[in-house]
C-alpha cells in the first residue's frame, strides 16, 4: 500500500481521513460536554492528530487540495471540467449531509429533555459546524482522488 497511485492506498487514506474527522467531532463534542474533560480529550487530539496526517498525506502531497482552491483562469478545459464535476457531486452529498444532520438535530430538540442538554452544552455545536466546515473543502478533492489515476497537479 506504498504506491500513492494504487486505488487501495486512495481508498485507504480517504477512508481514514473521513473516519478520522468524524471519531475527532464526536470525541471532542464529548469532551467539551462531559464531565470527564481530559479522559476525553487525550483520544480526540489522537483522532485529530490522524486526521491531519492523513489530509497532509492524501490532499497536500498530491496537490488536490491546491488544484481544487485554485483560479479557474488558470486551469485548462479539461480541468475546469474534472474540478465542476467534483465540486457539484461534493455540494449534493454537502447539502443532503446538513439537511439530515438538522432534520435528526430538529426532531431531537422537540423532545424537552433534549433541548435542555442542548442548550446547556451548546459549545459542542460549534466543534461539529467546524467539522461541517473541513467536510466541505476536502470533500471537492475526495471525488478527484477517488476518481482520477494520476494525482500530479
Amino acid at each position: 500500500m506504498r504506491n500513492p497511485s494504487s486505488k487501495s492506498y486512495r481508498y485507504f487514506y480517504v477512508f481514514l481521513n473521513m473516519t478520522m474527522l468524524l471519531s475527532t467531532v464526536v470525541i471532542m463534542s464529548f469532551a467539551v460536554t462531559g464531565d470527564n474533560h481530559l479522559f476525553m480529550l487525550v483520544p480526540g487530539l489522537g483522532t485529530l492528530i490522524i486526521l491531519v496526517f492523513s489530509t497532509v498525506k492524501i490532499y497536500l502531497r498530491t496537490g488536490v487540495w491546491k488544484f481544487i482552491h485554485s483560479n479557474s483562469e488558470n486551469m485548462d478545459e479539461r480541468e475546469l471540467a474534472l474540478a465542476r464535476m467534483a465540486v457539484q457531486k461534493a455540494y449534493a452529498v454537502f447539502t443532503v449531509t446538513i439537511l439530515g444532520f438538522v432534520m435528526i438535530l430538529s426532531i431531537a430538540l422537540s423532545y424537552d429533555a433534549t433541548a435542555q442538554i442542548v442548550s446547556k452544552k451548546s459549545s459542542s455545536l460549534w466543534i461539529v459546524l467546524a467539522g461541517f466546515i473541513y467536510f466541505a473543502h476536502s470533500l471537492p478533492a475526495v471525488f478527484i482522488v477517488l476518481r482520477e489515476k494520476y494525482l500530479n497537479f
